[in-house]
This record gives structure tokens, C-alpha cells and sequence, in this order.
């Protein structure tokens, strides 16, 4: 089985579009587009097809080291070397040029509490999804490497899953007494959003499974689709303090029959193979770490984000910062990203013992993950 997926390159290039989209003007394209945005609800869905994204390639990883004796270490040194040096250097930026308390919950990971409950418009915001990855990069690779296969298979079906679920239905029914909306908390806590990631991480250990049939592959992903499209537009039915579970488990099933339509997608030349591999969207795909961490603070420096009330940024302005994004992006990528991964690469090739393969899992490269991957 080759371990690279082209069509995932592609999903996550239409995962990052999907973010900047959230991040523009409501109104842009007018009407239509204001219809079409709040059906989409562009900024939920990028996101969490990032996650599936991540739970899947992260634990596809996992295995594979694990079949092939390598220790957990070689993991860690990879993902600290792909995250910490950019991420870190935009804090620092940020700090130099706009200095605040909501910094120190960025370093720490720890912003997707912060900006849970501190609900004021901010160009570091969208780092709450970086911090919810990289909580689950810090717990999951143990339970992958430690326990038995089976066994930590059983963990993301009978624990992850449940767990996100409940904890999602109790925190709407308590809602009045919590420190913000539950719908916020749901939106942005590490506790609620491993849904996804999970589901990526079942996907891994099935991946054999799953693309020994491709047609059967297509029917599994509609298995997921059709009840998605059934419970999202129940959110606009219920009590308000239950639409953040709605759009939990909606989403989460949304973007796992996207994945997996995307892993169906691969390799049979059809129409969404072809859609999913076209150069710009694969490029963009390999650059989104930095699309999505720049993106923002960007769209701020150049008032498409934070302008005041009533005073809408012009055509230009919203052009400029787009292309400002992914020009910085392929910037960080080729000057500091890719030479990194160069070097941990290096320690991958090192003589390693082999224990079988008991994972059953490719050896998968370097292949960009999720937005904080």
C-alpha cells in the first residue's frame, strides 16, 4: 500500500480555503453568498475536516512507527520540529507588535480555554484549534505506542466517542451555571472537539479495511453523510443550549463522510480524484500549516478582520491580505518548515529493529497533517 494519499493533500487545501472563507466579510458576495455561508458554516467544517485529517494521519503514523520498533521519541521530535519553531515565531511577533495577557495562553496552548470564555475579537483566536491538536498529539501517541493495538482501537471507539458526546449533552444542561454559552465551550474545549479526531483515528486503524473496496468505501462514506444532513438542521429547531451538541456530532459526521470520500477518491482517476489532485488545491494543502496560522493575524494588519462598525474593507483590502497569506505561507514553508522536516527525517532512516506488522499500516513520509501539524 503507498503510503502517500494525493487526494488528502487536496482535502486539506479545501479545509484551509474553507477557513480563510470564514475569516471574509459575511457580506461579499452578497445575498447569495450570505445564504450560502451560513448553510456552509465554512469556518466549523474546515476546521473540523482538519481534525478527521489529523486523528487519521496522526495515528496512520503512530502505527507504522510502532510496527517498525521505532520508539515514540522519533514521533515527538518529528511533530515538535513541524509545530513549535513558526508557531512560536508568530507569538513572538505578535508580542513585539501587539503585546497581551492573551499571548501567554497562546504559548501555552492553552488559548482554546482563553478565547472559550473571553469571547473579544482577537488576531490570535483562531490558535484554539492548534492547542486542541496539540493536547491530543500529547495523550494519544501513548495510548497508540503503550497499549495493545486492539486495545487502543477500542479506547477511540468506547472512549473518545462516548465521552465527547456526553460531555457535550451535560455541558448544554448545564449551562446556566457554567462561565460561558455551551455552545462556545463545545465549540473550542480539547474535551468535546477529540470527536473528530477520534473518528480520524478509527478511520487509521480501519484503513486497510476500508480501502480494500472502494465502492464499498463510497457507500460508507454516504453512511455518514445522510445522517449529518439530517441532525445539522436540527440545530436551528432546538433549545439554544443544545445546538452546540447539534453542531458537535453534525460536523464531526460531515467531515468523516468528506474523508472518507476522499480516501475512496484516490487512485481511481475519476472526477473527485482529479478535483482533489489539481496542483493549486494539493499546494495549497501542503502549505496550510502557515495559510492558517498567518492567515489571520494578516487579515487584521490589513483591516479585513477588526475594522469598526459600518466601515467594511474594500476589494483590495481583502485581496492584498489573501495574497499576503499565501505568499508568507510558501515563504515559511520553503525557508523553515521543509528544511526542518528535512532533518527529522534524517532520524527516521536510522537502522531500527522490526516487530512484524502488527499494525497492519503503511510507512507513511512526512505527509502535511492538520492545521497544527
Amino acid at each position: 500500500m503507498k503510503d502517500r494519499i494525493p487526494t488528502l493533500d487536496g482535502l486539506r487545501g479545501l479545509a484551509v480555503l474553507l477557513v480563510l472563507w470564514a475569516h471574509l466579510p459575511v457580506d461579499l458576495f452578497g445575498p447569495a453568498g450570505r445564504a450560502l455561508y451560513f448553510a456552509v458554516q465554512p469556518g466549523y467544517l474546515g476546521v473540523d475536516l482538519f481534525f478527521v485529517l489529523s486523528g487519521f494521519l496522526i495515528t496512520r503514523i503512530l502505527l507504522a512507527d510502532r510496527a517498525r520498533g521505532r520508539p515514540l521519541r522519533h514521533f515527538l521530535v518529528r511533530r515538535f520540529a513541524r509545530i513549535f519553531p513558526i508557531y512560536y515565531l508568530l507569538i513572538l511577533a505578535m508580542w513585539l507588535l501587539d503585546p497581551g495577557s492573551h499571548l501567554a495562553w497562546c504559548a501555552g496552548y492553552l488559548s482554546n480555554f482563553y478565547y472559550a470564555v473571553q469571547r473579544a475579537p482577537s488576531p490570535m483566536e483562531h490558535t484554539w484549534s492548534l492547542a486542541v491538536e496539540e493536547h491530543f498529539y500529547l495523550v494519544w501517541p501513548l495510548a497508540v505506542t503503550w497499549l495493545p493495538v486492539a486495545t487502543s482501537r477500542r479506547v477511540a471507539l468506547l472512549g473518545i466517542l462516548p465521552l465527547a458526546v456526553g460531555l457535550a449533552l451535560a455541558t448544554a444542561a448545564l449551562e446556566p451555571w457554567l462561565p460561558a454559552q455551551a455552545d462556545s465551550l463545545i465549540y473550542r474545549i480539547t474535551w468535546y472537539r477529540i470527536l473528530s479526531l477520534g473518528l480520524g483515528a478509527l478511520f487509521a486503524f480501519g484503513e486497510r479495511e476500508l480501502r480494500a473496496d472502494p465502492a464499498r468505501l463510497w457507500w460508507t462514506a454516504a453512511r455518514f453523510l445522510v445522517p449529518a444532513l439530517l441532525v445539522l438542521p436540527t440545530a436551528l429547531l432546538v433549545d439554544h443550549r443544545f445546538v452546540g451538541p447539534i453542531m458537535l456530532v453534525g460536523f464531526s459526521l460531515l467531515s468523516s463522510a468528506l474523508f472518507l470520500a476522499g480516501l475512496a477518491a484516490h487512485g481511481t482517476g475519476g472526477l473527485p480524484a482529479r478535483l482533489l489532485t489539481l496542483p493549486p488545491l494539493r499546494f495549497a494543502g501542503r502549505i496550510s500549516y502557515g495559510v492558517y496560522l498567518y492567515h489571520l493575524p494578516i487579515l487584521y494588519a490589513f483591516g479585513v478582520q477588526g475594522s469598526a462598525p459600518g466601515h467594511p474593507p474594500d476589494l483590495g483590502a481583502i485581496g492584498s491580505a489573501l495574497l499576503a497569506s499565501l505568499l508568507v505561507a510558501t515563504a515559511s514553508f520553503y525557508a523553515i518548515e521543509r528544511p526542518l522536516l528535512r532533518l527529522t527525517e534524517a532520524g527516521r532512516r536510522a537502522p531500527r529493529r522490526s516487530s512484524g506488522a502488527e499494525a497492519g499500516a503503511p510507512a507513511p513520509t512526512a505527509q502535511a497533517l492538520g492545521p497544527g501539524a
